[in-house]
């Protein structure tokens, strides 16, 4: 059976782990599962557009490529440790460092309006799924090797580009569209793109020096999106 990134996304986030997640963000298990239908593709899409520019094409390699795969293996126990509600803020701070904060504002907003779920609940479960596509990106890329070409990242956003696009909703794209989401990332990795140092101050910020493991370990991820953020805005 051909490699489909979507199905691998989603066999991440089947059954009894949905109804984790649905009892961690107090959101109905049906709108739930209809958001993360939405979601999964909507972010790869987003992830996508990066690729086709030469600075967002490295910000995301150099992300995955730090990306600990591991959290994949048991996702469940993560979500039911204490440390989850820190866990899903680095999240959603991580894909805000990888499309800018205005991006990610936008995908909160369609992502609520789409699914009905509430607007803080659609920030955590960007929040939650950040991680588990990044993680099968790294594996799928990698293959369990420490290196890979970059180049091997465009092919298979190319290559996956039509999955993609079949599995976004028709209505979560309109929204999208209409925000102006995919725009906008196309707009921050071009030259004229604006200076916002605001968004990188308040990564930092929240940051946490200390914490568990998993904790230590996705700290250097939002660190590489935010350089990779700099690299574009002034080198």
């Amino acid at each position: 059976m051909s490699f489909n990134i979507i199905d691998s996304v989603k066999d991440q986030l089947s059954g009894q782990l949905l109804d984790q997640i649905s009892g961690l963000l107090g959101e109905a298990p049906d709108k739930t599962a209809t958001a993360v239908s939405g979601l999964v593709p909507a972010i790869l899409s987003g992830l996508g557009k990066m690729t086709n520019h030469q600075h967002g094409l490295e910000s995301l390699f150099n992300t995955v490529q730090a990306q600990d795969e591991s959290l994949l293996n048991n996702p469940g126990d993560i979500l039911g440790s204490d440390d989850s509600v820190s866990l899903i803020e680095m999240g959603a701070k991580l894909l805000a460092g990888l499309v800018g904060s205005g991006s990610m504002a936008r995908l909160i907003d369609s992502l609520a309006g789409f699914s009905g779920i509430a607007k803080n609940s659609s920030s955590g479960l960007v929040g939650i799924i950040t991680p588990i596509v990044l993680g099968i990106l790294k594996r799928k890329i990698f293959g369990g090797h420490t290196d890979a070409e970059i180049g091997t990242l465009a092919s298979l956003f190319s290559d996956q580009m039509q999955n993609i696009e079949n599995a976004l909703p028709e209505a979560l794209r309109d929204q999208l569209e209409s925000e102006g989401f995919f725009e906008s990332i196309s707009e921050n990795f071009s030259e004229s793109a604006e200076v916002t140092p605001r968004v990188v101050q308040e990564q930092v910020s929240h940051s946490p020096g200390r914490g568990s493991p998993l904790l230590r370990k996705l700290v250097p991820l939002i660190v590489l999106a935010i350089i990779g953020w700099l690299a574009l805005h002034f080198f």
